[in-house]
């Protein structure tokens, strides 16, 4: 069997956050696996795509070992998927908690219990877990939310320690309000909800940043990057934030 090396699955790459990292990581020549609901529309000899729904575990295990069998490594895992959900609980249907808990949580603990058994056969494995800013802090309207991200740094923590041992790092990036389609599609139902101005809506999130802007998502890519690299072999069980300073608020 053929042995390809740095090989990266990655969940939820077909846009944001995801699409940006799959592509820095392309071009700098890893091996992208993209595991989406949504299928990608983007060209790259270097990404391949996966239909699969982290949701399901069914999906996620069939799809997973299918590229264990090909590929025969894995070098890395970003548990990348999620959505998000703003409003207060007592308003929240039940549906979209389940929702919102199948998808955050559970679809980064099933992506991550099918990987784990390559990268301790491998005896070294890299995975990144997509936190939040709300990882550290509480904010209005976001209980459900704030509940899944709070989980995956909790989940960071015990990952590390489990599986040091095995030469696996476990590392969680924490993004604050970073620009990307899905925040875009919050900005519009507000602004046709509320007649507010998109522009006027904008100006209020940047103004609101110590740093005075949104993040892109190309600034949690390049953190991506450096954890996938060479010269990141001692940070494990860390949740660094990428916000413009807002928890330090």
């Amino acid at each position: 069997m053929e042995m390809k090396k740095n090989t990266i699955i990655i969940t939820g790459a077909s846009s944001g956050i995801g699409k940006a990292t799959a592509l820095l990581l392309a071009n700098n020549g890893f091996e992208i696996f993209n595991l989406d609901r949504a299928e990608q529309e983007f060209q790259h000899e270097n990404i391949r795509y996966y239909n699969c729904d982290v949701a399901s575990y069914e999906e996620v295990k069939n799809v997973i070992q299918l590229i264990a069998k090909n590929i025969g490594f894995i070098d890395g895992l970003f548990a990348n998927a999620g959505i998000f959900l703003f409003g207060d609980l007592v308003d929240t249907s039940i549906d979209d908690m389940k929702n919102m808990i199948d998808t955050n949580l559970l679809g980064t603990l099933y992506v991550v219990k099918e990987v784990l058994p390559i990268m301790r056969k491998q005896k070294t494995g890299n995975i990144l877990l997509m936190g939040s800013e709300q990882s550290f802090i509480g904010k209005a309207k976001n209980c459900i939310y704030g509940l899944t991200k709070g989980a995956i740094a909790q989940l960071t923590k015990n990952l590390c320690i489990d599986n040091a041992k095995y030469n696996i790092r476990v590392n969680c990036v924490c993004p604050g309000t970073i620009d990307t389609p899905g925040c875009q599609n919050i900005i519009e139902e507000i602004s046709n909800k509320h007649k507010i101005d998109k522009i006027d809506i904008y100006n209020s999130i940047n103004k609101a940043q110590p740093i005075k802007a949104m993040g892109s998502p190309n600034d949690v890519a390049e953190f991506a990057l450096f954890i996938f690299s060479e010269k990141c072999h001692y940070m494990t069980g860390a949740l660094v934030s990428i916000d413009g300073g807002s928890i330090a608020q």
